[in-house]
């Protein structure tokens, strides 16, 4: 009767792995970044990026002046810098307080992936070397950004 049992169960399994069953665990990766700052006060002013593997779409203003915006292709080298990082090091970032209705600025950060999303205002990563290098590499890129809209608008 035990020969009997123990041949089924390993009938069992070579029939589920043979079969056409999939099962894969699905890696969390992101798919979209997003960064905004909003500065308070009587000039207070945003600036707004969109990242994702294909594009990124950029636009900046101020309450009184003309908004900037720019949309190009994303460099795969920029994309590959911001997919290092660990999604499991979004999970320990907390918010803090909103200083913007008092003429400070928040900074929002927000991370989609393919299974969740993050979000987060001034966060509290100082800990996270990795966290902090991520948002460099988004400031880095913001400040490029605002390099070739200014030359731009120096060549018109």
């Amino acid at each position: 009767m035990i020969f009997f049992y123990k041949s089924f169960i390993l009938i069992s399994l070579v029939g589920m792995l043979s079969s056409n069953t999939s099962f894969t665990i699905q890696k969390e990766k992101i798919h979209k970044i997003e960064y905004r700052q909003h500065s308070g006060g009587k000039g207070g002013g945003f600036t707004y990026i969109e990242i994702n593997k294909d594009s990124i779409f950029f636009l900046q203003g101020a309450t009184r002046k003309k908004t900037d915006t720019l949309i190009k292709k994303t460099p795969l080298i920029l994309w590959q810098q911001l997919s290092e990082v660990s999604i499991k090091e979004f999970e320990t970032i907390e918010s803090r307080e909103r200083t913007a209705p008092a003429d400070g600025t928040d900074t929002t950060i927000s991370i989609n992936t393919n299974i969740k999303g993050y979000s987060f205002v001034n966060g509290k990563y100082i800990n996270s070397d990795k966290i902090s290098a991520f948002v460099k590499v988004v400031e880095n890129e913001i400040n490029n950004i605002r390099t070739n809209i200014y030359q731009s608008k120096q060549l018109q």
